[in-house]
């Protein structure tokens, strides 16, 4: 388990191109685990999808134009409750295989399935707080500006909720490696981040924009879609969606690693 306090975190934007080219590195060394993985959680996505409206009883293979609105209301609900679950069962699992590929441990499937049972109800406490608190310090003073200004109000929901989202890109490792609770993973996050903020803010930003252009693309895999269509929102779900989660694992053990296990940590994603 890694120190609580960070400890190898020079001040800087040096290490940027450091912890990008980690991440790469990871992802190419291992890439046919992560495309495995990332794979599974698109087709988990589809399969969810279209449970969600066999269950709501919507028309198939019709699509959206032909659902009534509490239909389309539903389904809207249903998938982001969802990608939501999926986030909380399989991301654990996901930063713990990253964790020990850069510190050049083996990973087995064995040993990620406890982990998911393990971390699942943490990880989704920790979720949801992180998107309350989100809509309590970013949306809701935006909206109230938005009243006023509403392109002003606009601005400033965009700017302060990726502030806040950065601020909490550290939770999950935290939780998982530190195996502490919900909170005090989103305040030991929070801390760190904003000791750093703009190279967080540059690094996780990059992430969080690659996973909501492709995952969001992701999140709405529907069965209705022409065959090419599904081919390639799952070729992209396979390769994009463990990015994010290495990144968070890369910037936790640059973070909180013992500057004694650096040359360790820099032979593990080498190889």
């Amino acid at each position: 388990m890694a120190t609580q306090q960070p400890l190898n975190v020079p001040e800087g934007m040096s290490l940027l191109g450091i912890w990008f080219d980690r991440t790469f590195r990871i992802w190419w060394a291992h890439r046919g685990w992560w495309l495995l993985v990332g794979g599974a959680f698109t087709l988990c996505v589809l399969a969810g999808n279209l449970a969600i409206m066999l269950l709501l009883g919507v028309p198939f293979p019709a699509g959206p134009p032909d659902w009534t609105t509490p239909q389309l209301i539903a389904f809207i609900l249903s998938r982001l409750g969802l990608f939501l679950a999926l986030s909380a069962l399989c991301s654990p699992s996901m930063i713990v295989a990253a964790l020990k590929q850069l510190r050049n441990e083996p990973v087995t499937l064995r040993e990620l399935l406890p982990v998911m049972r393990r971390w699942f109800v943490p990880a989704l406490l920790a979720l949801l707080a992180a998107g309350l608190l989100m809509v309590l310090i970013a949306a809701l003073p935006a909206v109230a500006i938005g009243l006023i200004a509403p392109i002003l109000g606009v601005l400033v929901l965009v700017i302060s909720m990726g502030g806040v989202a950065v601020g909490f890109f550290l939770v999950l490792p935290i939780l998982v490696d530190q195996q502490t609770g919900p909170l005090a993973a989103l305040a030991r996050s929070w801390v760190t981040v904003h000791t750093h903020f703009w190279r967080f803010l540059f690094f996780a930003g990059f992430f969080f924009f690659v996973l909501l252009a492709v995952g969001g693309q992701i999140q709405s895999l529907m069965p209705t879609q022409n065959l090419n269509s599904l081919i390639w929102q799952a070729i992209a779900g396979a390769v994009v969606i463990p990015l994010p989660h290495i990144a968070e694992a890369v910037a936790y053990e640059e973070s909180y690693c013992n500057p004694s296990d650096t040359d360790a940590h820099e032979q593990a994603t080498s190889t």
